[in-house]
């Protein structure tokens, strides 16, 4: 299942770092600084030998020095808050498990995704809906 199947869910504050880098280097991006603050510096740091020397900059390691320097010609010079997208992760990562469970056994991929094998049974209960939980809607007439 791509990326972009789930692109509802992501926060909009990440919508300009998705243009100029792109959904996938994006996505690294927030697996690596969600949540937290990242200075952003500005290209020639993150190309500079010294850096490269010292196994790179952070920013350079998770999403590559190409993207870390169009991300920094967009922000270089500031701290960037990145948003955890934890509706958009956890709609990929079920995803993923409901891809995963003719391949695997539902222990294998409760280990694989740090879940329980109960989780595991929910998702693929719940099939491609993106409902998190079982209970049903107060509102909907009976």
């Amino acid at each position: 299942m791509s990326a972009d199947a789930f692109a509802d869910a992501l926060p909009h504050s990440l919508a300009e770092i998705i243009d100029v880098i792109g959904i996938c280097a994006t996505l690294k991006l927030v697996e690596a600084f969600g949540g937290i603050r990242v200075y952003i510096p500005s290209a020639d740091t993150l190309r500079s030998i010294q850096h490269l020397a010292r196994d790179g900059h952070p920013l350079a390691r998770a999403i590559g020095v190409e993207a870390a320097c169009k991300l920094a010609q967009l922000r270089a010079g500031e701290f960037l808050e990145l948003p955890r997208a934890t509706a958009y992760m956890r709609a990929m990562r079920d995803a993923a498990i409901r891809d995963g469970l003719e391949d695997a056994s539902t222990a294998a991929l409760a280990r694989q995704y740090h879940t329980t094998r109960r989780n595991i049974f929910r998702i693929k209960a719940a099939g491609g809906d993106a409902a998190d939980d079982a209970q049903p809607d107060l509102f909907r007439p009976i």
